[in-house]
């Protein structure tokens, strides 16, 4: 983040706010696909859907936090998240 010109209110820099707008253009993807398309679809397809939008998601989380100064371990990293919530729920089908 930069500050503004009077140092007051810190604004966004131009790389936070693209990879910010980049997230939030996955997760809103695969929301209006899975909206617009539901009837069509079967849960696989819902699943993987749902599992896009996360993904976005967490990399909004994962950027908002870093943009707070955290340090971000790799396993918090929103693809190993994903990884994880995917590994759990296929143990939990059988797959």
């Amino acid at each position: 983040m930069t500050s503004a010109s009077n140092g007051s209110t810190p604004r966004i820099s131009l790389d936070d706010s693209h990879d910010l707008r980049d997230a939030l253009a996955v997760t809103k993807g695969w929301l209006e696909v899975l909206f617009h398309q539901w009837d069509g679809m079967d849960d696989q397809e819902r699943f993987h859907c749902v599992a896009g939008a996360l993904l976005g998601a967490n990399q909004m989380g994962c950027k908002l936090e870093a943009m707070d100064g955290h340090q971000i371990d790799l396993r918090d990293a929103p693809e190993m998240k994903m990884a994880d919530e995917f590994f759990k729920l296929a143990e939990k089908n059988g797959s």
